[in-house]
């Protein structure tokens, strides 16, 4: 007995709901609504790109920079100071509104580590679930950091990484538009040789270096040159 009676609530309860929703239509269709989407848009991985914010083996370059003077004693001192300069804007004093800006234009971002640029790259699609499709010469990376690297026998895309971000974006346009809007600002503010700052702007270490794909790949394209990424780096 009880459960007739609650099997013919239920009928009811499903009649007055779809009842609802006929006339919600009808209503919507007077007043020219749209019916709302019952789902949002789904984002495919090839829309999510990949920018990066800072030179491959910041974090390297930085305490070389600081810590070494022998090995930049041997470099012209101008390349230096350009190069540092370069380096210094983006993971220096301006890194916490650099932050700031990719949260702002990005869905996800993360602060390089230890394990360079490569692990970062290798985080992003195992918490993804996806592929990656990322050209190599697009990766920043300043002219006194491969001198360094080379002189310490390191690889620049699995050195120290800190002090640089990688963002995930579906406007990648739009987020290093922002970026560089900033640090012409913070340029003109601090002033300085003209010459040098519009090197400094034209050459800045940001860039956009590739993107997400739907399938397992992943891919570090250098020219005709297509090598995998592994957990190993």
């Amino acid at each position: 007995m009880y459960g007739k009676k609650l099997e013919e609530i239920k009928r009811k309860r499903a009649a007055l709901l779809l009842k609802h929703e006929i006339e919600e239509a009808k209503e919507n269709t007077k007043s020219g609504k749209k019916e709302p989407e019952r789902e949002e848009k789904k984002i495919i991985a090839e829309e999510r790109h990949i920018v990066v914010l800072g030179t491959a083996a910041a974090g390297y370059a930085l305490k070389k920079i600081e810590e070494d003077g022998e090995v930049l004693q041997g470099l012209n001192s101008q390349f230096v100071k350009i190069e540092a300069e370069k380096i210094k804007l983006i993971s220096g004093e301006n890194f916490r509104k650099m932050k700031e800006i990719a949260l702002e234009n990005a869905e996800d971002v993360r602060i390089g580590g230890e394990g360079g640029i490569f692990a970062s790259l290798w985080d992003v699609c195992t918490e993804y679930g996806t592929g990656l499709k990322c050209q190599l010469p697009k990766i920043p990376i300043s002219s006194l950091v491969i001198e360094l690297c080379e002189d310490g026998d390191t690889n620049p895309y699995l050195a120290d990484y800190s002090g640089s971000i990688i963002a995930v974006t579906t406007k990648p346009e739009k987020l290093l538009e922002a970026v560089k809007e900033y640090l012409k600002e913070k340029m003109e503010e601090k002033g300085g040789e003209t010459n040098r700052n519009n090197e400094i702007y034209e050459n800045l270490l940001i860039a956009e270096i590739g993107h997400l794909i739907s399938g397992p790949e992943k891919m570090i394209i250098n020219g005709d040159e297509v090598r995998s990424l592994s957990p190993e780096y």
